[in-house]
């Protein structure tokens, strides 16, 4: 055994000692020194003794303290955000029928049993949209006219803040609350729920509406099918969303279907013929919607 004058116990604050190596061992300058009293090793940064134990378990509180007093501060921030905004509560009767749509759509998919708030998108099972962007704009639209505010009981983790401010969100993910006054907040919850819409649509909205929901349809279809052949929908650019677009003022969407069906099991078997790469097959066009479609979760700035 060899005492190591020069190597104290940082609890104990005596020598430590060490066995005897072989000469070797000391080479490198690291003898395996640990304390008699306390069985601290200084050699070991996962020691088990009581001390480093007791260490780390004081850190870890430290920790909890600073993350729980962190969270209590964002937690203020959201419920002062959604005070503000809702001292400006929205009047049915100035929404457009696009925005009365929506909302509809949304409550029916998503509102609690309770009335009291909108649940995120990602833990329902029923479907808002055919694709993840047409939903993130949903969300983005009702955010981005105050239909909707964040709910003071959202989770942390479906927000950015940063400067003590709101910077971004996960649309996905927020748990969300009708902009309603409270004296009025379930006669304005059933009539949103419900809807009845007495005025006549005009031909116009119609329309815009239905280009709008066939185009995601049709894109939701699109890379389905590219799924299903392995082909790379990363290419599905601005030229392939156009060239829909264009389709959809002359054809169906069951008609597109049937198009898009068309093109994507020609080039399988395209790629399947010729020692062509998959990547060959489709003009590369940066595409937002492929990677909204590709990642689970994405932000949007305020």
């Amino acid at each position: 055994m060899l005492t190591h004058d020069d190597i104290l116990c940082p609890y104990c604050d005596i020598p430590m000692v060490s066995y005897r190596e072989s000469k070797s061992s000391y080479a490198f300058g690291n003898p395996k020194v640990f304390c008699q009293e306390c069985h601290h090793k200084n050699y070991d940064p996962y020691c088990n003794c009581e001390n480093c134990k007791k260490l780390r378990e004081d850190q870890a509180e430290i920790l909890r303290q600073k993350e729980a007093k962190l969270n209590d501060a964002k937690r203020q921030i959201l419920i002062e955000s959604y005070e503000y905004e809702n001292s400006m509560p929205i009047s049915i009767d100035e929404l457009t029928i696009k925005d009365k749509l929506y909302i509809c759509s949304l409550l029916r998919t998503c509102l609690s049993e309770d009335f009291k708030s909108i649940n995120p998108l990602s833990s329902v099972k029923s479907n808002l949209a055919p694709t993840q962007q047409y939903k993130m704009n949903i969300i983005s639209y009702l955010r981005s006219k105050l239909i909707v505010l964040f709910s003071p009981s959202t989770s942390l983790h479906s927000i950015v803040i940063e400067n003590n401010e709101i910077q971004s969100y996960y649309p996905l993910d927020v748990t969300l609350k009708l902009n309603a006054s409270k004296e009025q907040y379930d006669e304005v919850v059933q009539d949103l729920l419900h809807l009845n819409i007495d005025e006549e649509i005009n031909n116009e909205t119609k329309l815009e509406l239905w280009y709008e929901i066939g185009l995601f349809e049709c894109l939701e279809f699109l890379y389905a099918k590219m799924d299903e052949y392995n082909l790379p929908s990363e290419h599905v650019g601005d030229k392939t969303i156009s060239a829909i677009k264009e389709s959809l003022k002359d054809f169906s969407i069951s008609q597109n279907f049937n198009f898009i069906w068309r093109a994507v099991t020609n080039a399988a078997a395209f790629y399947q013929k010729s020692s062509v790469s998959k990547n060959m097959l489709l003009i590369p066009f940066q595409d937002p919607l492929s990677e909204v479609m590709k990642k689970p979760k994405q932000k949007i700035g305020m």
